[in-house]
């Protein structure tokens, strides 16, 4: 390299004494960008970006220009970007329906939990929501002596009703109510009173042991709501693939991927092994088998082919033509073989990846190339300005640093290149192509088909499917050519079992720095709860330490120094206040009683720590009747602060008692604002997991794009469930273990789903979903609507290099982002997994899930219509991969619904079946029994316990039978189908068989695509397919022939002029199958016909062709001062 010369002398040299306007470049086979970057730049002028190039460019890669009509296209509309597209959407809009469904159905528990009083004021969150959880339902009981619920006050009734006639007396002196489905309740049982029940029973009480049957059985009828849109969703991908198919039909219906081959293979040697196993004219191979029968196989017979009408054509079938096979790189090679196209797998994973990692430092030299060429058509306006000497200079510099860098790594593709060269005739895999689809379906049979244990154990794989006699075949459907990723052919699967392991493990430590994150907000929030002293305290411990409690629960009072003086009891030292209680003894209110545990004068500090006044611990008090309790000094203020916070609100007690309760209100703040930060972390958390885990997507090598997308879209559900749900549950689980007891984890936790679990657990995860119905689309609609009119704007400053410097540039700001349907399909997963997993005990999550579909629904169509690029023409695959999961989360439902509904302190219920429950001697005895099974059986008593509950009962029966079928699926299917073999519906089998089958014709002849008639099994007879209806504008006709109809597609010339309307002129001759392939994709597995790897092929033979024209150690002499070395520098193309 040339030693730099110095700046002034760099400028003389760059800058002619009289500057001329140099040429515009002009787009060229070379320079396609037509904006003259290449080696030889300094000889054309720049080339202004035009923003309306940019704008072209971006409507050309949308959806209809991006002017589609969000609300009148159809989702079949949506279908024509790619059938897994259409499919994403049909899912979101019929599980969103399916989830408003269900949340009617869950309407009983919504009010149950609404009219519920089981939460004490000063734990609702500050959006209420919690109130709709089964927390609120919990059973209260009053501390009355006599009267054990508000329903045993008749004062209470005189105020609730103006009608007594719901009132009655008992026997027992008791009062008893009239409930919804039983009259005369004793008021002592768990009663709900729910307003809207009074307009359809007459009465708004009702047993909570009722409405636990209800909810029960509404659960029941939720999860077969799911069950019927999970069945239906799959029968109708099915339907959608179906058509899909006989609609457009794909090389892959014809190609193999082949495995196993010797590295000194042939394409000619791999075409003469299938063409010979698969020809269709003659009895194709046989197998003698051992001992005359095990591993056995008969010849195949041209006779056994048969065509949509059920007639045998197989002597008529044909090998390829001769130069019929031009969707080859060779078509004469494969002239009379029953293969039309083989493509080997060479080893050059790593000269693409180092290409593509260039790609960016060529971008980067570009953009340097054209900075100098707009300061030198700044220099020619003759107006440089003072400053451009120096920007010059800099812009020489940074050009030479640029260069310098890619010639470095230009030196690493030269090393893959000379790797390539000595390995190029390695041959790791082959993709072959059949001219039938018949040859397709018997060597996937073939070599995909179980073998017998003896025939694997003494007959192998038969010597025939073995290549050369002697290798091991491994087969399987090929994917699409547009969907296999070139760079990752040559990884093993062992290797990407290692790297998708490498890639759980990474997985596993962000849940784990996750679950670190969450404890210890857990932990702030249990240590600011201490502060707080519990209901229990207040309403018990604490009046019958001061002999308050008489029967209800007393009302703490604070008194100031003008009430304690008018009612004679004395004054408070200073830097104390009054509390107390009027029902206690008169000594106990005296301001004088100094007693540690109920003296009513109470430093103003006394809530600074948890234990009450500094280094005093927790006071063990007796109470007039005799027993121990323990409170401390901050729980007597804490109680009267929680107190007023229920009946005035925080705002008020702050203001109010701004000494007295600063602490408390403090503490209290801080648990409200960490729960919110709880749920808000976990949302960014979540954010974040989904571009690690699209990181680590591509470092499992997967061979296709979809198999990439499927394990994206699988670990992103996966580690968002478990962030959102699981990982919250087994923080704040409690459970034995003294390492993590002593660092705090896992102590004080929650063992079952009670008051402290709804309160800890259930509020942050209603919150986060809550928050999950606007987090996924924040950054879309923040780049729609502050980004692009940002970018829009930044585009008319295109001068001095404060704006974009080259069309491409330009283009890159304004190229629209890519819909990503794996991260789409992962965050519905998790919003349906967690709803329907929680919704037992969180039954709020039913609405907020719907509301969180709805918006996806809308806001995704909006995007795709208005924002997003056109995305790949994505499969079925990943809706299939979306509903296989659904059983799997039904059960996951239902398993903890029928724990939820077993907690007795949430929910009531009898013990045993429903219909015995009115015979006491009947449920007395099953008790009995109940508790003999839990006294055997230590391990599982607490599931015995909760299964043999009312309520619980059906929803563990539905469980157990849906486990039941699809063990029974996956055993006797496989009998059931060999039973309709060998009777006499074999024959209606085989016909439906041949309605579902696809006709295509052969690969390399006319396109002739019969569509049999449809099989019905009530009426045992033949109805006819119509084709789809595809526009005759291109092409498409059908034809009805003896009452089946036929599809195919003529070749349309287009003609007119500017402006005229164009004309359609038909030919005779109709278009071949992989010409009908091609309109609509790739129709070959050549990797230079790809478009997103013609760059690295054309880079590459361009590499291989300098080196054998020159010698490796030889270097291109610079062209001059800031000119590039010989480097491959390839048109720069939009970023995915």
């Amino acid at each position: 390299m040339s030693q730099a010369s110095p700046p002034e002398e760099d400028a003389a040299e760059t800058r002619p004494a009289t500057p001329t306007a140099k040429p515009a470049p002009v787009k060229t086979e070379v320079d396609p960008d037509g904006e003259g970057l290449g080696d030889d730049f300094r000889e054309t002028g720049w080339a202004m970006p035009s923003e309306e190039q940019a704008l072209e460019y971006r409507r050309s890669v949308m959806f209809e220009e991006g002017k589609a009509s969000v609300c009148k296209t159809s989702i079949n509309e949506l279908s024509t970007m790619g059938v897994g597209v259409g499919l994403h959407f049909l899912l979101l809009r019929t599980f969103a329906i399916t989830l408003a469904i269900c949340s009617v159905l869950a309407t009983p528990h919504l009010l149950m939990c609404w009219y519920g009083d089981g939460l004490e004021k000063v734990d609702y969150d500050f959006t209420h929501m919690i109130r709709l959880t089964a927390v609120n339902h919990m059973k209260v009981l009053s501390s009355n002596s006599t009267n054990t619920t508000k329903y045993c006050d008749p004062e209470w009734h005189d105020k609730r009703f103006d009608d007594g006639d719901l009132v009655s007396y008992g026997s027992d002196g008791m009062l008893q109510v009239d409930t919804a489905f039983e009259k005369g309740v004793s008021c002592n049982k768990w009663i709900y009173d729910i307003p809207i029940l009074e307009a359809f029973y007459g009465t708004p009480f009702v047993r909570a042991r009722h409405m636990s049957y209800v909810v029960g059985w509404a659960d029941i009828l939720i999860s077969l709501t799911i069950l019927f849109a999970t069945v239906h969703m799959s029968r109708t991908v099915r339907q959608v693939t179906q058509r899909v198919n006989s609609e457009h039909v794909s090389v892959e219906d014809y190609a193999v991927y082949v495995r196993g081959l010797p590295a000194d293979a042939t394409e000619e040697q791999v075409r003469d092994h299938f063409s010979a196993l698969y020809q269709l004219t003659d009895p194709d191979w046989i197998s003698e088998g051992k001992c005359g029968c095990i591993g056995k196989k008969p010849p195949r017979l041209s006779e056994d082919i048969l065509d949509h009408k059920a007639d045998i054509i197989g002597p008529s079938l044909k090998p390829v033509q001769p130069s019929a096979a031009k969707n080859a790189r060779e078509p004469g090679m494969f002239d009379g073989s029953w293969v039309c196209e083989v493509e080997l797998v060479r080893p050059e994973g790593s000269f693409i990846r180092t290409f593509r990692t260039k790609a960016a430092g060529v971008k980067s030299l570009k953009l340097a190339r054209a900075k100098i060429k707009m300061l030198q058509a700044k220099l020619a306006s003759g107006k440089p300005g003072w400053f451009f000497k120096s920007k010059m200079t800099a812009a020489e510099k940074a050009l030479e640093k640029k260069d310098d860098k890619l010639q470095a790594s230009t030196k690493g593709l030269m090393a893959h290149a000379q790797d390539y060269e000595t390995v190029k005739d390695t041959c790791i895999a082959a993709f072959v192509v059949f001219n039938h689809e018949e040859s397709f379906r018997r060597c996937m049979t073939d070599y995909n088909k179980p073998q017998s244990l003896l025939a694997r154990l003494f007959v192998g794989v038969p010597p025939p499917l073995k290549f050369a006699g002697e290798h091991k075949l491994r087969v399987e459907q090929a994917d699409k050519p547009g969907n296999v990723m070139w760079e990752n052919m040559e990884t093993s699967k062992n290797e990407i079992v290692v790297r998708q392991s490498i890639t759980g493990f990474v997985a596993f430590l962000l849940l784990l720095a996750t679950a670190c994150v969450v404890a210890g907000l857990k932990m702030e929030i249990r240590t600011q709860g201490e502060r707080i002293p519990t209901a229990d305290t207040c309403q018990n411990d604490i009046p019958y330490a001061y002999d308050a409690q008489k029967g209800w629960v007393p009302q703490f009072l604070y008194k100031d120094a003008l009430d304690l003086t008018s009612e004679g009891l004395g004054a408070c030292p200073s830097g104390t206040f009054w509390l107390g209680f009027d029902e206690s003894p008169d000594n106990y209110r005296r301001a004088s009683w100094n007693a540690s545990c109920t003296a009513p004068c109470i430093e103003y500090n006394a809530g600074k720590d948890a234990d009450g006044l500094t280094g005093e611990d927790n006071m063990q008090c007796e109470g007039a009747d005799g027993e121990t309790y323990k409170y401390s000094r901050n729980d007597v203020v804490g109680c009267f602060c929680l107190q007023e916070l229920t009946n005035l609100g925080l705002s008020t007690v702050l203001d109010d008692y701004e000494d007295e309760c600063t602490v408390f209100g403090s503490a209290y703040v801080v648990i409200q604002v960490f729960l919110v930060v709880a749920a808000g972390s976990i949302s960014v958390i979540n954010v974040l997991l989904i571009k690690a885990i699209k990181a680590l997507g591509d470092f499992e090598h997967n061979k296709s794009v979809t198999d990439r997308m499927v394990s994206v879209a699988t670990k992103m559900f996966g580690t968002l469930f478990i962030n959102t749900g699981i990982l919250v549950v087994a923080v704040n689980a409690e459970f034995e273990q003294a390492f993590l007891n002593n660092i705090g984890l896992f102590k004080e936790g929650h063992s079952s789903y009670n008051y402290s679990w709804y309160l800890a657990v259930g509020a942050a995860m209603f919150l986060t979903m809550a928050i999950n119905i606007i987090s996924p689309h924040a950054a879309p609609l923040v780049q729609t609507w502050v980004l692009g009119p940002f970018l829009r704007c930044k585009a008319h400053y295109t001068g001095g290099g404060k704006g974009f410097l080259t069309q491409f540039q330009m283009n890159g700001a304004f190229q629209p982002p890519a819909f990503k349907l794996e991260e789409r399909s992962g965050h519905m997963l998790n919003t349906i997994a967690v709803t329907l997993a929680f919704s037992p005990g969180l039954p709020v999550l039913l609405p907020i899930a719907t509301v969180s579909l709805t918006l996806s629904y809308a806001i995704d169509k909006y995007l795709i219509l208005r924002l997003y690029r056109r995305p790949p023409p994505y499969n079925h695959k990943l809706p299939e991969k979306v509903l296989s999961m659904m059983p799997y989360i039904v059960l996951l439902h239902l398993a903890n619904a029928v724990w939820i509904y077993g907690e007795s302190s949430v929910f009531d219920s009898g013990v045993g079946p429903p219909s015995i429950q009115d015979n006491e001697e009947l449920v007395s005895e099953y008790e009995e029994g109940v508790d003999y099974a839990m006294g055997q059986h230590d391990l599982i008593a607490p599931i015995i316990a909760r299964i043999t509950r009312t309520n619980a009962m059906p929803v563990f029966i539905l469980l157990a039978v849906i486990v039941m079928c699809q063990v029974l699926v996956a055993t006797l299917g496989p009998l059931i189908m060999l039973a309709i073999s060998m009777s006499p519906l074999k024959k209606d089998a085989i016909k439906e068989q041949l309605s579902e089958q696809e006709f295509n014709p052969p690969y390399t002849e006319p396109y002739e695509r019969w569509f049999p008639p449809r099989w019905k099994w009530r009426t045992r007879e033949l109805v006819p397919t119509e084709p789809p209806a595809l526009p005759a504008e291109r092409g498409w006709r059908s034809e009805l022939v003896d009452g089946t109809y036929c599809l195919y597609k003529l070749d349309i010339e287009q003609s007119g002029g500017e402006g005229a309307v164009a004309v359609a002129a038909e030919n005779t001759a109709r278009k071949r199958t992989f010409e009908v392939v091609s309109d609509s994709g790739l129709c070959t597995y050549q990797m230079r016909k790809n478009p997103l790897y013609e760059d690295v092929i054309t880079a590459r033979d361009a590499l291989l062709s300098r080196m054998s024209e020159a010698s490796p150690t030889k270097s291109s002499p610079r062209s001059g001062k800031g000119s590039s070395r010989v480097v491959p520098v390839v048109a720069a193309k939009q970023e995915d």
